[in-house]
């Protein structure tokens, strides 16, 4: 199967506070999705991420080959996963990733894993819970007990019932993921749980919407069996997404949160401060990284789909003080969802993996974005300890845009320009340079002399001793 390619500028708002104007150039892995999710992990252990996509009821990773990307199926049987998620995490604590399914239907299905048995050829499929009569809804994980496994936290939600039969509890990983046992926490209807160590005790606590109208976190008292609840805040809206994560640099973990009415915020721990990241309503945050480089964590987010919202991220700015919105893609009213930040074109910087979903066709897309920083000047540990690579400029480009790179050593080098079906469509240098810096200039023209159309390229310089690739986006 080919990936299918979507070229796409992403172009910013001109917001009053926006300091940086940019161009995220978007690659579709793949479109036609009836109920989409996406993350970015190594699923092959070769030091690059790849991406998982749920499309349906498969589950696929999609091997990193830039350019290019291969397909290999996890799980053809992820059930009614139409409004479902999946994750990544070492579950089995043997060092590659395995994936987390969270049925959330009314259609009582298993809670179950896929163990990665052999650097993703061979996948083995584990129930951790039988089905039950109600949604599980974003769960999280961690060493909860303090015996060298993860366990798991494991909100439900009912939505049927006046009086909700689902409750939030932990799940005791009692058998390298084989063997379960359950301890209930609180009963009731919860939409998001999060783990992180709030009180600095050294053990993990768990942070989670009260009832769908506020948030709590759950002190660990471990082994006494009683957690004691202490409320952050009840503000009667709905919490639809929550993390833990230091956004102000003060060494504690915050909560953040998405509301259904009030755009996304976090709560300074421990005075639990509130303190707007985006006001935008109907707003949606992703996995939380480092997207500027500056050492502080910033928040991608994204839109439900009801009305008209971009995807983009918001910059960290005086310790979680001030946050600059900036848009990467045009606003639609389709739902659109960070779901991972990895380096996926090795080039030093965090790049966007998302989904799309619209609610009017019932189909989406898996997405990865890639960061448009252009001044890299870091070697390639995974490729060539030889080869730097400094910039490709201008980037996006209409006429032609110049290579520059760093030998470190005289060595054979071979500079050629591939089009998204890895096809070589332009060899710009094939020769052996001496150490230094070098530079290429890429006239937007095909081997055969005629011009290139407008479309996303790779760029792969190559050495004796590896190789690294870059995205370049002509207009």
């Amino acid at each position: 199967m080919k990936s299918t390619a979507n070229f796409c500028l992403a172009i910013f708002f001109a917001l009053p506070i926006c300091l940086h104007a940019q161009l995220w150039p978007t690659e579709t892995i793949r479109s036609g999705i009836t109920g989409a999710w996406t993350r970015a992990a190594d699923f092959d252990n070769d030091n690059d991420p790849d991406i998982l996509v749920q499309s349906g009821d498969t589950i696929y990773w999609y091997e990193n080959l830039l350019p290019g990307w291969t397909p290999h199926i996890i799980d053809l049987t992820f059930y009614n996963s139409k409004f479902d998620y999946v994750d990544v995490l070492d579950l089995d604590g043997d060092g590659d990733t395995d994936i987390l399914k969270f049925p959330a239907s009314d259609f009582a299905d298993p809670l179950t894993w896929n163990e990665n048995k052999s650097n993703g050829t061979e996948w083995e499929l584990h129930q951790i819970l039988p089905d039950v009569n109600c949604n599980w809804m974003q769960s999280s994980w961690g060493d909860l007990d303090g015996d060298g496994d993860v366990d798991l936290v494991v909100p439900e939600a009912d939505f049927i019932n006046p009086t909700p039969l689902s409750s939030i509890y932990w799940l005791e990983n009692t058998g390298d993921g084989d063997a379960w046992t359950k301890h209930p926490l609180l009963p009731g209807s919860y939409l998001y749980s999060s783990v992180a160590d709030l009180d600095g005790d050294g053990d993990l606590d768990i942070a989670c919407d009260e009832g769908s109208a506020g948030i709590l976190w759950l002190e660990n008292k471990l082994p006494n069996t009683v957690w004691i609840q202490h409320p952050v805040v009840n503000n009667g809206d709905f919490h639809l997404v929550g993390a833990c994560v230091d956004l102000n640099g003060d060494g504690a973990a915050d909560i953040a949160t998405a509301m259904q009415n009030g755009g996304i915020a976090y709560f300074a721990n421990p005075g639990w401060g509130k303190v707007n990241i985006n006001s935008a309503p109907q707003l949606y945050f992703g996995v939380f990284g480092d997207v500027d480089g500056d050492g502080d964590t910033d928040v991608p987010y994204g839109g439900w789909g009801n009305v008209p919202q971009a995807l983009g991220w918001a910059e960290n700015q005086n310790n979680g003080a001030n946050w600059v919105k900036h848009n990467i893609s045009t606003a639609v009213a389709i739902q659109r969802i960070p779901t991972g930040l990895a380096d996926i074109d090795d080039d030093g910087d965090l790049d966007l993996v998302s989904l799309t979903f619209d609610y009017n066709t019932g189909l989406g897309s898996a997405l990865w974005s890639a960061n448009p920083k252009i001044s890299v000047s870091i070697s390639n540990p995974k490729t060539s300890e030889e080869l730097s690579f400094i910039s490709v400029w201008p980037n996006p480009f209409s006429v032609s845009t110049t290579i520059r790179y760093e030998l470190n050593s005289a060595n054979n080098v071979s500079l050629c320009v591939y089009d998204l079906l890895g096809r070589q469509v332009r060899t710009l240098h094939r020769d052996r340079q001496d150490a230094g810096i070098h530079e290429a200039i890429w006239d937007g023209k095909l081997d055969n002399g005629d011009r290139a159309p407008s479309a996303v390229y790779f760029l792969r310089i190559a050495t004796e001793n590896g190789a690294v690739s870059r995205m370049m986006v002509m207009e």
